[in-house]
């Protein structure tokens, strides 16, 4: 086995990335000489997407079946955004001048619009910001 074949087949059998080790699969059952159609049919995919998969490999070596994960929709809210929901839900009511016992998900939103740091934000918005900051509100 050559050196590039080693990487793939322990790709294939040790990756941590499903895509990545279903493309080494691929290029894997391509050397044996195992038909497009077969190896479609086997690992999953369309027959265009196994000759893709060859075709980037044939092109580019390992590094062409990698995937390139483009990282999706940026945030909505910036980090600053972000940090003000933190510190109003960390601070007792009474600190901002509300007459409460504590926080609820719908007053930490009319706060955070009628101070004007953020001009919409939704209720379950507001709680995935506080779970990431290690914060349970509203359950």
């Amino acid at each position: 086995m050559t050196e590039e074949e080693i990487e793939l087949s322990n790709i294939a059998r040790n990756g941590t990335d499903a895509k990545f080790s279903r493309r080494a699969q691929v290029i894997l059952a391509s050397n044996i000489r195992t038909p497009v159609k077969q190896i479609a049919k086997v690992i999953g995919y369309s027959n265009l997407q196994v000759r893709r998969t060859l075709h980037s490999f044939n092109s580019e070596g390992v590094d062409g079946i990698r995937p390139n994960y483009q990282g999706g929709r940026p945030p909505t809210f910036d980090e600053k955004q972000r940090r003000a929901v933190v510190e109003l839900a960390e601070n007792h009511p009474k600190d901002w001048g509300y007459p409460l016992s504590q926080w609820s998900l719908s007053q930490i939103q009319l706060v955070l619009i009628k101070e004007g740091k953020i001009s919409y934000i939704s209720r379950p918005t507001i709680r995935t910001i506080l779970f990431k900051f290690c914060m349970v509100f509203g359950i």
